[in-house]
């Protein structure tokens, strides 16, 4: 299901939406930097007609780092599309991500089969798919809610396990603020809610 979600992006590199040129301009100046020897390019010289932007100050990083890895590792003959596609095998990558720990999380609570329910309902919620994907094309939201329902299957093992839980709740929010940090805010909300239930 993953897979045919995201097939546009495995043929075309990442859809057109809003935010499409954004990125892929980010990611063209990050992966210059990246490939001139510096490891984490904060400040992006090439964008904004060569004035530069301190767009990594405050952005997430880690879907250009995935992205710009992803471009040394596949051939991506495509040298123009080289950063949409790219972008598009880590979206794809995000959604097979998400329907394995929407999977893991269902079949913890009840189940492989409600597992396997939660995994295509989760991969095909109208919002993530159609708003966040194709219209917007927001790259660090759909990465990041791939991660969600491993923060909650982590969280659902805290009565048993909670050493494992605590070191997976922490590692996974570590990896949400890496990929899109307002959803935290969100996730860090439901955590203190579930604590004070």
């Amino acid at each position: 299901m993953a897979l045919a979600a995201t097939y546009p992006c495995l043929i075309s590199g990442v859809p057109r939406g809003d935010d499409t040129s954004t990125h892929i301009g980010y990611q063209h100046a990050f992966d210059l930097q990246r490939n001139q020897g510096e490891f984490y390019p904060r400040w992006l010289s090439e964008v904004n007609f060569g004035t530069g932007s301190p767009i990594f100050f405050f952005q997430y990083p880690l879907p250009y780092f995935v992205s710009h890895a992803l471009q040394r590792a596949l051939p991506i003959h495509d040298v123009v599309n080289r950063e949409a596609h790219a972008m598009g095998l880590y979206l794809t990558l995000s959604a097979l991500l998400a329907g394995s720990f929407a999977y893991l999380w269902g079949k913890q609570l009840v189940g492989w089969f409600a597992g396997l329910v939660a995994a295509l309902v989760y991969l095909t919620l109208p919002y993530s798919l159609s708003v966040d994907l194709y219209g917007r094309a927001a790259i660090g939201e759909y990465g990041a809610l791939a991660w969600l329902p491993l923060a909650l299957f982590f969280a659902s093992g805290l009565p048993k396990r909670p050493r494992l839980a605590c070191a997976g709740i922490a590692v996974t929010f570590g990896l949400l603020v890496l990929i899109h940090r307002d959803l935290v805010r969100a996730g860090t909300g439901f955590l203190r809610n579930l604590r004070m239930q």
